[in-house]
């Protein structure tokens, strides 16, 4: 049995609004988002520009919907909530470069076996 298909319906979500919107907002996560929805304007099945995109069905299903219901504005990304950071912004972007670093590289290896926790060499 195939799925039913997804559409896009609300007006505001046009193409041209979408590559506005690209410009307007920054952050990878929008333009994924964007991408999806100017495929399937442009005609593409939702489970090809899922799996080109390397999302998921159920995530570009959200995202249909959501701008179905709620326009444009619900590809935007929300404030979270919580306790702002205390760090440095010079603490900050050290921590972020750390981060992409492989644990290997930074001196940790995991041990063989089920129970990967990692420990210093």
């Amino acid at each position: 049995m195939r799925n039913p298909t997804l559409r896009v319906t609300h007006p505001t979500a046009t193409k041209e609004r979408l590559v506005a919107l690209v410009q307007e907002v920054p952050g990878a996560r929008v333009g994924v988002k964007v991408a999806a929805l100017l495929l399937l304007l442009e005609g593409q099945r939702p489970g090809w520009t899922a799996e080109v995109l390397g999302v998921t069905r159920m995530s570009l299903s959200r995202w249909i919907h959501g701008v179905n219901s709620a326009g444009l504005e619900a590809l935007t990304p929300k404030p979270r909530p919580g306790r702002p950071t205390r760090l440095a912004p010079q603490i900050q972007q050290a921590l972020a470069r750390h981060l992409e670093r492989s644990p290997q590289r930074l001196g940790y290896i995991a041990p063989s076996g089920t129970a990967r926790r990692w420990r210093c060499t």
